[in-house]
């Protein structure tokens, strides 16, 4: 007892790293702010389905540096503070998320090593996509959103754009269509048409980390907001092409507005201004409320934690109609239901036949009980040739009915007999006598009398009665 006592001590005060939203990189204390200055927030874990009714705006965390990739790193010991996926979570996942509800993305900054210290430390920050002394201007090919095809370099140095055919000729290049064979008369060439439904692609982002982290920096937020956010070792973010820095530069940003597929989406590339130990630091808890009810306007906040959709595009609601309920009854459900009904019917029939029908069971009122247990022993007795016992029975049940017609609440009394036959004698004295002589001579006959005995008297005793009870 002392030792399972010791155990679940043990177990109540030890405290391993704690949940990401509880966490200094989550965003519980977001939540907690938010709701202090009468932003209506929320957190949403997963577990359940997902109502979009009144959201106005989605706060994806992102703990992962490697959205596009599948393969995890794997460490162990002092190496897992050192783990930059915290939580995996795929580009397809992230495109579903901001394509459902207006999304604000907040990029990966630290390790999991933040996590589970609870401190800051320059190791625990991810690397950058590109270095900060790198030239961060990218074009539309480094950035993911075209595609510049490879060239051999053994190629001759005088290859033209317009193209190279061989042997030193230049060839110009044409247009796709003026390779095509002309129509002949009458053709018709029928165009396949595109896919109506284009999921919302995210965006390469690069990180431009910062590469000697010493205290807080000051990070001015205009022209979005005024004054200036107090950030560790700040990164900024370079977007492809289809969005606009609304903090900073286009191509070193802190705040991005992406349009993809006529849906609108938000990146933020430094979670400290948002995260639980960021809102503690200078006038970031300010500008943070500042910049959420911007984004959201009336609607709910929710902090959304999770690494799977939860909530898909809108799909055209199907009419429910009888023709619905009736495919229930189709094949091959229907030879399931005859299956059942057959059962059934089996079932009933078996507990019919074994014990009393259901339906006599039921209708047979008060008093079944005991004419059930009348009929057992009855069949008992007769089995056991003791007709004269089963006589006497009978004897006694008929006085107890007559008993309770004529006495009602005292026909349990001890002298219910003699009060029966006095009662008979007052209404009718040559039924009384009839009745009073059959009651003495099924009383003299023995146990074991034969039917030659029995069977007149019984025919005595049913006569005797039914005029008895006439007169009740």
């Amino acid at each position: 007892m002392l030792l399972m006592a010791a155990c679940i001590v043990w177990l109540l005060t030890f405290q391993g790293a704690p949940r990401i939203s509880r966490s200094v990189i989550g965003l519980d204390g977001l939540v907690a702010l938010l709701d202090a200055h009468d932003i209506e927030s929320r957190a949403f874990h997963g577990g359940g389905a997902l109502d979009p009714e009144g959201i106005g705006l989605r706060i994806l965390p992102l703990y992962d540096d490697n959205t596009a990739g599948i393969d995890s790193t794997v460490l162990s010991g002092e190496g897992r503070f050192l783990r930059p996926e915290i939580q995996r979570i795929f580009n397809g996942v992230i495109s579903t998320k901001i394509e459902t509800l207006p999304t604000l993305v907040v990029m990966a900054k630290w390790r999991d090593g933040i996590r589970q210290a609870g401190f800051i430390h320059p190791d625990f920050l991810l690397p950058g996509d590109i270095p900060a002394s790198a030239e961060p201007a990218v074009d539309a090919g480094e950035s993911g959103n075209a595609y510049t095809p490879p060239v051999d370099s053994t190629a001759d140095e005088d290859w033209d754009v317009e193209g190279f055919a061989g042997d030193g000729d230049i060839v110009e290049l044409q247009p796709e269509s003026e390779y095509l064979p002309p129509k002949e008369p009458g053709e018709i060439i029928v165009e396949e048409p595109a896919d109506d439904y284009q999921q919302a692609d995210f965006g390469t982002f690069y990180r431009l980390a910062h590469e000697q982290p010493d205290q807080p920096e000051p990070v001015s937020l205009a022209p979005r907001l005024t004054g200036s956010a107090s950030v560790y070792a700040p990164q900024y973010a370079v977007a492809p092409l289809g969005c606009e820095a609304l903090i900073g530069e286009g191509e070193r940003g802190l705040l991005f507005e992406c349009v993809t597929n006529d849906v609108t989406y938000w990146l933020l590339s430094d979670p400290d201004l948002l995260n639980n130990h960021g809102l503690a630091r200078g006038e970031n808890a300010r500008l943070a409320v500042e910049l959420i009810r911007g984004l959201a306007g009336d609607g709910v906040v929710m902090v959304d934690y999770t690494a799977r959709p939860w909530l898909l595009r809108d799909v055209a609601e199907h009419a429910r109609s009888l023709s619905d309920l009736l495919r229930y009854f189709e094949p091959p459900f229907r030879w399931l239901w005859l299956a059942g009904l057959g059962f059934l019917i089996i079932l009933l029939w078996r507990g019919g036949v074994r014990g009393v029908p259901l339906v006599r069971r039921f209708t047979e009122g008060y008093g079944a009980a005991r004419r059930t247990s009348l009929f057992a022993q009855a069949r008992l007795m007769r089995r056991a040739r003791s007709d004269g016992a089963l006589l006497k029975t009978l004897l006694t049940t008929h006085i107890t009915t007559l008993a309770e017609r004529t006495l009602g609440r005292d026909a349990r009394l001890a002298d219910r007999e003699a009060r029966v036959l006095r009662r008979l004698d007052h209404v009718d004295a040559a039924v009384a006598k009839a009745f009073r002589d059959v009651i003495a001579e099924i009383r003299n006959l023995p146990d074991t009398a034969g039917l030659d005995q029995t069977v007149p008297a019984l025919s005595r005793l049913e006569t005797a009665y039914k005029k008895a009870l006439k007169l009740t």
